[in-house]
């Protein structure tokens, strides 16, 4: 619809709905698309309330690391081993064929070591759209939902869920 509105001439763009229908139409344009039906799901319900463990890490530095790493982790399921433990997050895949890579990385964690696994696709596409420069991940256990937000900006909030490795 952006692009549309950018490349669509000149012209005043005019938007209508009927009951099933949204239309958008200018200069000579016309999109058509169908409205959803049903209530809107409650996303409160799947983003986690504050937990007890909470992990800062500078974005670009992970995003880098997990980029190198998830080389190898081309499975089904881009499989990444993270570990927390005090002061420091690594980053562990395999691949029987290829063998194996790790990265450290300085984190601001204090705690018990935590072990747990995400598909590194997901992770990727979470920290794509985050500009901040520290990031924090929140999460009670290896396997509950981890909530990623930015330091500067915590309304903007992402859930991913790790998986078992």
């Amino acid at each position: 619809m952006q692009r549309l509105l950018e490349e669509g001439g000149d012209g005043e763009p005019l938007i209508g709905f009927t009951k099933n229908l949204m239309i958008f139409r200018k200069s000579g344009l016309l999109l058509t698309s169908r409205l959803m039906e049903g209530n809107y799901p409650n996303y409160q319900q799947v983003i986690p309330k504050e937990s007890g463990r909470k992990i800062g890490v500078n974005r670009g530095e992970l995003e880098s690391a997990l980029r190198r790493v998830s080389v190898l982790s081309r499975d089904k399921a881009n499989a990444v081993k993270v570990s927390f433990v005090s002061g420091q997050m690594t980053l562990f895949s395999s691949n029987p064929d290829f063998g194996e890579a790790t990265e450290e990385l300085a984190a601001q964690y204090e705690g018990e070591a935590l072990n747990t696994g995400f598909n590194a696709r997901y992770l990727l596409d979470v920290l794509g759209v985050m500009d901040g420069e520290t990031i924090s991940l929140q999460m009670d256990n290896p396997l509950s939902p981890c909530l990623i937000q930015e330091s500067d900006s915590p309304g903007f909030k992402c859930v991913v869920m790790p998986i078992k490795i």
